[in-house]
């Protein structure tokens, strides 16, 4: 009995050390850690899911293996495509494998019946296996293969772990703020600022534009609640709130509430190619893509709309009604850059506005009676110029404007 265990045992490792398993094991690993975070979509997705069922079987092989379960092979390749089943077409048996998943790391197993189109993937698998063990007959090759299945096996066991946790919950506030903002005409207006981590304004034009630093440091805290229904302050009769039936809707009213109609909603496609870019950001539920604030700019031509998605984004209404949504990568990428001094523009010193208040003129300079001191200036309304012409000996001809 001991001697089948480990000639299983063994079988498993050399299952593992296929050059099959080795490579769909490098494609997993790449893909998970680089693949996914530069090219996020539904391709990088299913790819991890197609790797992941060609390393899992002989995973699941060596554990059979170990409690002497007879053809391992061939339980251990039913038993993955059974639990992959189990794990991604039923919202229970994703929670439950994200709970024991989550007992060697924290991990999540997101529900997607779509990714079962990679269980044919499993015939490759077993093709391995079979391959596999009539090659590791002789001893020589036996040994090379049980050294190279011994070395792949951590990471094996690092690359089958679901993607760990992570705390981004994207977008969750926007909040309308007023003051002179630098880049801005030097009046008091009105922008709404993006909160979390993206800080970027809207003005009434619907046009985005990074917060420069000087606001930044000099914006007073937020401390409000977010809301997700509230109204024009302009045009009262005219509100939006999040649509209580759907992730991510937005309803509008025209009678102050009374009645509500969907005026946007993020398509189902675009909502789970979010969901797979964005991968687990949390521990045994899905990450956030519903609507978490809301808020209104009241511009000349009408209102503005920016609605904070969490991980869908911004959906952003301009003063036409038209509705777009800005994904968290495209936040900040297509948005105007911060506004900076412009080196070619001067600083000037501004004079003193002079005071009308009647004081006894202080001879000048240019005076003809020769004293020195500053040339008041008229305060009458007409002042009259005149020429003098003094004595030759006393300087040259001089204008003098006064008062009649």
């Amino acid at each position: 009995m001991e001697a089948a265990r480990r000639s299983e045992v063994g079988s498993s490792l050399q299952w593992l050390a296929a050059p099959p398993t080795v490579f769909a094991l490098v494609v997993l690993l790449l893909n998970d850690r680089v693949l996914k975070d530069q090219w996020p979509g539904l391709v990088t997705g299913k790819l991890s899911d197609v790797a992941g069922l060609v390393v899992a079987p002989p995973l699941v092989a060596m554990l059979l293996a170990a409690l002497s379960v007879p053809r391992t092979r061939a339980w251990a390749v039913g038993l993955t495509g059974v639990l992959f089943a189990l794990a991604k077409g039923l919202a229970a048996g994703s929670a439950v494998a994200s709970e024991l998943w989550s007992l060697a790391m924290p991990s999540l197993v997101r529900h997607d019946p779509t990714d079962l189109v990679a269980l044919p993937v499993l015939w490759v698998a077993w093709r391995t296996g079979a391959w596999a063990a009539d090659r590791g007959v002789a001893s020589g090759r036996r040994r090379s293969a049980l050294a190279v299945g011994t070395l792949v096996l951590p990471f094996a066991v690092f690359a089958t772990t679901a993607t760990s946790c992570s705390p981004i919950e994207g977008l969750r506030d926007v909040t309308v703020y007023e003051g002179v903002f630098t880049g801005g005409d030097g009046t008091l207006e009105q922008r709404i600022v993006t909160g979390d981590w993206s800080r970027v304004t809207i003005d009434g034009a619907g046009r985005l534009q990074r917060l420069a630093s000087l606001d930044r440091d000099r914006m007073a805290e937020h401390h409000s609640a977010r809301t997700t229904e509230t109204c024009s302050t302009g045009a009262t009769q005219k509100c939006w709130r999040r649509a209580p039936e759907a992730a991510a809707a937005v309803e509008a009213s025209t009678d102050g509430g009374a009645t509500w109609r969907t005026e946007f909603t993020v398509p189902r496609r675009e909502l789970a190619a979010t969901r797979e870019e964005v991968g687990d950001d949390s521990c045994g539920s899905e990450p956030p893509l519903g609507i978490a604030d809301l808020a209104i700019l009241d511009a000349p031509a009408g209102q503005v709309v920016a609605v904070a998605s969490s991980n869908t984004g911004l959906l952003l209404r301009g003063v036409q009604g038209d509705w777009r949504r800005v994904s968290l990568d495209d936040l900040h990428r297509t948005a105007d850059p911060e506004p900076t001094p412009d080196p070619a523009v001067q600083l000037f010193p501004v004079e003193p506005v002079p005071t009308t208040t009647t004081a006894a003129p202080v001879p000048g300079p240019t005076d003809p009676r020769g004293t020195s001191g500053p040339a008041p200036s008229p305060t009458c309304a007409s002042p009259v110029t005149r020429t003098y012409t003094p004595d030759p000996r006393n300087g040259p001809p001089v204008t003098v404007t006064r008062c009649p």
